[in-house]
């Protein structure tokens, strides 16, 4: 086994090498100059002094060093490329991130009546329980959130971080001292970092909107105004304590190198805040093997941390292999899309087609689980970037936090996207925890993979196969009454993972069967006909998007 786990590393590595030189190639400049022309890549596959060494012995010039992550954003020659890369260090461009949310499957016209997120997936139930996320914190690295009512109420941490709720002594680091006390729970607090603007600011912002959206999905506290759900919000888990870092700009992108440095801060400051969820509601392209991929690390070094991290399938479905970075990490909870009965033509349940599925580049299962992701019903702010491309609702109100609301009234919009599904599962992920907050990570994921329901088409088959719904849609209800506390990530050693040099890397199960053209997984613990087999190919699929005979309850 030892040897078979070497040769697949260098397996990947080569392939790994291919991929990123031809993308490098394309982005160095033609002609003479281009042997003198800076390019700014991220670099890792040693620790950093071994890194940094080798940056500056070829002229490089060091911008950023990721502690957490092992990795070096630089500008280097291109020149340098070939010596760099004969050193055994992994060179990516520093591409690009966006927020995963699709103009796809949006609404032409406003339903008849609202169907708020925490309606739509089965969560105001919990909430009527009394469950509401209190005492947890969950971190969103996003674009941002509105401007709130009380700016004099923040208070300035550093000239790009705000902060309410939290001790004064704990403020000038945010990093040195445990925020929670051991006898007594800490009232709600929300801290708001800017990694975009580049002037002191004085309160949260929102430009694009993407992240206004993921925010309320996940925890607006707002009471819905729909019949028979008095007592939901609009959001999942309404009493969640938050920490939101803006890193998407107002086109709703981020160099890779600037969500690394945001999900590196979320870690530093995991103790302090008590982080125990990050929402990544992003995607960006494949760029080799999931271990190789410097997002991807900094993702794994995040769930190494003990945090629960939920990310988007990707909206780039609906053909295999579609999952992008970092839902391609097998460690975290990656989630696809559902389209809600109220929105099909037979009234039930199906796969978004935008939906990414797997299986991943190495051949893991992947998403994990999906949930409602189609027109899930949550504001933007006025003049942002996106909402012009929503669907507008019929509905203005604030967006409600436990001390704070929004500035000014929001539109309400139906917004489709693996983005909002991975902020709805994030928001249950939350109640959980406040629920058994003993959990750990592992056992989180597989709370929620084991209690989910696999979709059928009503005649003992299944609806869509593992690649495209996982282990199938989430059940809030079962998830909260289950009693396992088994872990998931059996058999994969992520600090093994992380080791670039002497590490051991890991493939899925998967197979591609090329005489049939279908993909195999062998050790079904769904023997559905139609979950454990795909009769397609990389590039079409025999078969059809067929609906959900079931529901939550």
């Amino acid at each position: 086994m030892t040897n078979l786990r070497r040769c697949l590393r260098i397996l990947g590595r080569s392939i790994a090498l291919l991929l990123v030189l031809g993308m490098l190639a394309s982005t160095v400049p033609r002609g003479p100059a281009s042997t003198r022309a800076p390019i700014r890549v991220l670099i890792s596959g040693a620790a950093l002094p071994t890194s940094r060494t080798a940056v500056q012995a070829v002229g490089g010039v060091i911008i950023m060093a990721l502690a957490h992550s092992q990795v070096l954003v630089a500008d280097i020659p291109s020149s340098a490329l070939p010596t760099l890369q004969a050193a055994g260090l992994h060179i990516i461009p520093d591409g690009m991130v966006t927020g995963a949310a699709t103009l796809l499957d949006s609404a032409t016209e406003p339903p008849t009546s609202l169907l708020y997120p925490s309606e739509a997936i089965g969560a105001s139930a919990l909430q009527q329980n009394g469950l509401t996320g209190a005492g947890v914190t969950v971190a969103v690295i996003d674009s941002g959130m509105p401007p709130l009512d009380k700016p004099d109420q923040w208070t300035q941490v550093s000239t790009n971080t705000l902060a309410y709720g939290v001790g004064q002594a704990r403020l000038p680091s945010l990093s040195a001292t445990r925020l929670f006390s051991e006898s007594l729970p800490l009232p709600w607090f929300v801290v708001y970092k800017d990694l975009v603007t580049t002037t002191p600011i004085v309160n949260s912002a929102d430009p694009y909107g993407h992240g206004t959206h993921v925010v309320a999905t996940l925890a607006d506290g707002r009471k819905a105004n729909t019949p028979g759900f008095s007592k939901a919000t609009v959001g999942i888990a309404p009493g969640a304590n938050l920490v939101v870092v803006r890193a998407l700009d107002a086109d709703g992108r981020a160099p890779y190198s600037r969500i690394i440095a945001a999900i590196e801060w979320v870690i530093s400051q995991r103790a302090t805040l008590g982080i125990r969820v990050l929402n990544l509601s992003i995607q960006a392209d494949i760029h080799g093997p999931y271990w190789f991929d410097p997002l991807n690390q900094a993702v794994m070094a995040a769930w190494d941390a003990g945090i629960t991290v939920v990310v988007a399938a990707g909206n780039t479905g609906p053909r295999p292999a579609t999952i992008t970075v970092p839902g391609n990490v097998p460690y975290v909870i990656t989630v696809g899309a559902l389209k809600p009965g109220r929105y099909t033509a037979n009234g039930i349940d199906a796969l978004a087609q935008y939906s990414a599925a797997g299986p991943t580049e190495s051949k893991f299962i992947k998403p994990d689980v999906v949930i409602a992701g189609s027109r899930v019903i949550a504001p933007l702010p006025a003049g942002s970037v996106l909402a012009p491309q929503a669907g507008l609702m019929r509905e203005k109100a604030k967006l409600e936090l436990p001390k704070f609301k929004s500035a000014v009234d929001l539109n309400y919009y139906a917004l489709s996207g693996t983005s909002m599904a991975a902020a709805e599962t994030s928001g249950l992920v939350a109640l959980l925890l406040e629920d058994e907050p003993t959990l750990t990570n592992n056992q989180v994921k597989y709370r929620l993979i084991t209690t989910a329901q696999v979709a059928t088409d009503g005649q003992g088959n299944a609806a869509a196969s593992v690649w495209q719904q996982g282990a199938g849609k989430v059940n809030p209800s079962a998830m909260i009454t289950g009693t396992t506390t088994q872990a998931a990530n059996q058999g994969l050693s992520l600090a093994d993972d992380r080791n670039h040099e002497n590490g051991t890397h890991y493939l899925g199960l998967t197979e591609y069967m090329s005489d049939t053209h279908a993909f195999t997984y062998p050790a079904p613990t769904v023997t559905l006909p139609g979950y454990n087999s795909w009769a397609g190919s990389y590039n079409s699929w025999a078969g059809s998007y067929n609906s959900w005979a079931g529901s939550y309850n």
